[in-house]
């Protein structure tokens, strides 16, 4: 299944390079806007789905589920996938901090045991911060960030030689490779898990590297960097009362700042003032990476 969903994105990242080197504007942009929600096409869940995966059984039945998804996308059955995650996905009624039931937080404590995730297991047994879905609590994240300027294509990156690109390429693949696990979705529903499937197909890896690399340097369509540059935003509400904002942005461009950070490391501590640079830049640049 894992090298299915990997074959099936790296030919879809090979289509969006091809088109890209022909000068095809048109399928470029397609292929761009399928990379961006391929993910949730393929791995939605709704709220009786969700609840179903963490019984015994459930993997299976999300397998056969994502299966059959993958079969509908390669007959280009887009109308209905995207139909149906449109519907998964509209709002519940959900009260202000509302929190999870008492299964729903063991489930996903054992899983974070499960991977080694011991600091978010006892984050979740702790409960200290719960989701604010409320009007005020949308009002207060709001007023914490400064007022922002509407973003204005970046034409690309300039001097870029084959020697850097390629050393990029190659970070992305790492990034591509070894993610943090478990980390929440971008605003595209898409998770690291989820490009992690271009790993088990040698040349969907390939190319795949090489798109990251490509958002990373500017060179996609505004729309697709528009789509891509955003994050999901959530509150958490503070013991005190406050909320605490909460970014996630999409895992393209997650992949996109480790690879440079991979990269760019050194020189980026040998830019800076020297007190700081041999230790904290560095410092700074492999914490981004681990993103």
């Amino acid at each position: 299944m894992l090298h299915a969903i990997g074959r099936f994105k790296g030919v879809l990242c090979e289509t969006l390079l091809n088109a890209k080197a022909q000068g095809d504007a048109v399928t470029e942009g397609r292929c761009w806007k399928l990379l961006t929600f391929a993910d949730r096409l393929l791995f939605f869940q709704g709220r009786s789905q969700s609840r179903s995966v963490g019984k015994k059984g459930g993997g299976g039945r999300l397998q056969r589920l994502v299966s059959e998804r993958l079969r509908r996308a390669w007959r280009g059955d887009w109308a209905a996938l995207w139909a149906e995650a449109k519907d998964a996905g509209r709002p519940s009624k959900r009260g202000v901090g509302r929190g999870s039931s008492l299964e729903d937080d063991a489930r996903t404590i054992n899983l974070f045991i499960q991977d080694g995730l011991l600091s978010k297991a006892i984050a979740r047994a702790r409960g200290a911060l719960t989701l604010d879905f409320s009007c005020a609590a949308a009002t207060s994240v709001a007023g914490l960030f400064p007022g922002g300027h509407p973003m204005t294509p970046v034409g690309g990156a300039s001097g870029i030689d084959d020697e850097l690109r390629g050393k990029l390429v190659a970070a992305a693949e790492r990034s591509i490779r070894h993610f943090p696990r478990r980390s929440s979705p971008g605003p595209n529903g898409s998770r690291f898990e989820h490009w992690g499937c271009l790993a088990h197909d040698a040349s969907a890896l390939r190319v795949g590297a090489a798109v990251v690399v490509c958002f990373l340097l500017g060179e996609v369509p505004d729309e697709a960097l528009r789509a891509n540059l955003g994050a999901r935003l959530v509150a958490l509400r503070k013991p005190n009362g406050g909320v605490r904002p909460i970014a996630m942005g999409s895992t393209l461009r997650r992949l996109a700042v480790r690879a440079a950070c991979l990269v760019v490391k050194e020189h980026v501590a040998g830019a800076v003032s020297t007190g700081w640079a041999d230790g904290r830049a560095a410092s700074w640049c492999t914490s981004v990476s681990q993103l």
